[in-house]
């Protein structure tokens, strides 16, 4: 795939804001195994059996990933962790290669992976998947934002960030104006808000095997997701998934905003393997674009009423896949039907630990907290924890547990009883073989 991920600041207006990470990010299938890697801002990648759901084995990273793909051939399994990427070997995750840079993308068994700078000397950068090797720069005059290969990875696509045109450029690449709608709606209003503003974006085609720059498209339409986008060209049309927005650019370089009853934010989105779906998602539910018959279908994936955002999506045998962060794993047929469901339950023999952020600055509230969190420690058997220890940290460590199951439910508890700061689990670190 897939994302491009930077890091923004999210004011919240509520005492149980998450000072930590300990979140699943990304899931790929091997293309030649029935084994599927789960990796999230923590030192642990997960393996499954993708037929079972049960966990083959695990192994540590030193730092928390990102994002994973798979290059050309699977021979290394990519990792991103902020400005540096590593590259591993699939079966032991030894670390074969890695190189710092400014911000990488990585896309789905492809012979490159990327470098975006966006400041001073802007430019994408190819490098070889196999081994980190330089392949071409490319000299931008402008912030590069998200990019996309064709499926013969001849060509690049490239957006770039937010830029003037100035309206009568915005008008002249705008199919029609869109009309806004009796309700709210997240996609109307982003469409009402961005087609006569004077502002959009440029996509570049690139050449890479002659070297030159094919077509510069300007797009009424700038994009603003810092997680969930997508893109992709699809014979002479690229259709671009957005935070609040679906956009498609036709052959002649229009740009036409996909409208949607249903239209839901996204915080996670894909193409499926043959091409023709988009699928957007929020937490287990969205919706699903039928590009050859222009249609909107909506899916809900939840088995009651639980609420887990989606955090990644990945299709292959003509199934599309959701990882969500309450450790699912859920397959769906193009009709949105669910097909299987599994639960990443098992992280190896270190398990997986409970976090707590102890953000109180009065040792009044922390004595509260450490009061609740205690009970149910020895209810449970555990030794308790002294949070005067820990004052300002945002991974103490709670307790372990050897399931996923296991540790949710402490945590629900700790919430029922009232506990007021925010708890996360993650699979506990391990040592790196070195």
């Amino acid at each position: 795939m897939k994302r491009l991920f930077y890091f923004a600041l999210f004011a919240i207006i509520s005492i149980n804001v998450a000072a930590f990470d300990f979140e699943l990010s990304s899931v790929v299938k091997h293309p030649d195994k029935n084994e599927i890697f789960i990796a999230g801002t923590f030192k642990t990648i997960i393996v499954l059996d993708s037929e079972t759901g049960k966990t083959i084995r695990t192994f540590a990273v030193d730092e928390p990933i990102s994002d994973i793909e798979f290059n050309q051939d699977a021979s290394m399994l990519l990792a991103q962790v902020k400005s540096k990427l590593f590259l591993l070997n699939p079966e032991s995750g030894e670390e074969l290669f890695s190189k710092n840079g400014y911000s990488f993308q990585l896309f789905e068994q492809c012979p490159y992976f990327i470098e975006l700078k966006a400041y001073g000397d802007t430019k994408v950068i190819l490098y070889d998947s196999k081994n980190t090797d330089v392949v071409k720069e490319i000299p931008l005059n402008f912030q590069p934002k998200e990019c996309a290969f064709d499926k013969e990875f001849n060509n690049i696509f490239i957006t770039s960030a937010k830029i003037e045109i100035g309206n009568s450029e915005e008008k002249k690449t705008l199919s029609g104006k869109v009309e806004k709608s009796e309700s709210y709606n997240c996609y109307n209003s982003a469409y009402i808000k961005k087609q006569d503003d004077g502002f959009g974006s440029y996509i570049l085609k690139f050449d890479i095997k002659n070297d030159e720059i094919s077509k510069k498209i300007t797009c009424p339409f700038d994009f603003t997701a810092t997680y969930g986008f997508s893109l992709l060209p699809k014979g002479n049309e690229i259709f671009i998934a957005d935070w609040d927005m679906v956009i498609k650019v036709d052959k002649k370089d229009i740009s036409t905003a996909i409208e949607c009853e249903d239209a839901t934010f996204n915080y996670a989105s894909n193409f499926s393997d043959n091409e023709n779906f988009i699928c957007i998602a929020s937490t287990k539910t969205g919706i699903l674009y039928d590009i050859e018959n222009s249609e909107w279908k909506e899916f809900d994936l939840r088995d009651s009423f639980e609420f887990a955002y989606t955090t990644d999506i990945i299709s292959y045998d003509e199934k599309i896949w959701l990882l969500s962060k309450d450790y699912t794993l859920i397959a769906m047929n193009y009709s949105g039907e669910k097909l299987d469901n599994f639960k990443i339950d098992d992280a190896g023999d270190e398990g997986f630990n409970v976090y707590y952020h102890n953000g109180y600055s009065k040792q009044e509230d922390r004595d509260k907290e450490a009061a609740i969190i205690n009970s149910l420690l020895t209810e449970m058997s555990f030794e308790n924890i002294n949070l005067e220890d820990y004052i300002g940290k945002s991974d103490v460590v709670l307790a372990n547990f050897k399931t996923a199951t296991e540790a949710q439910n402490f945590c629900k508890q700790l919430k029922d009883n009232k506990l007021q700061y925010v708890t996360k689990i993650a699979p506990a670190d391990r040592k790196t073989e070195k």
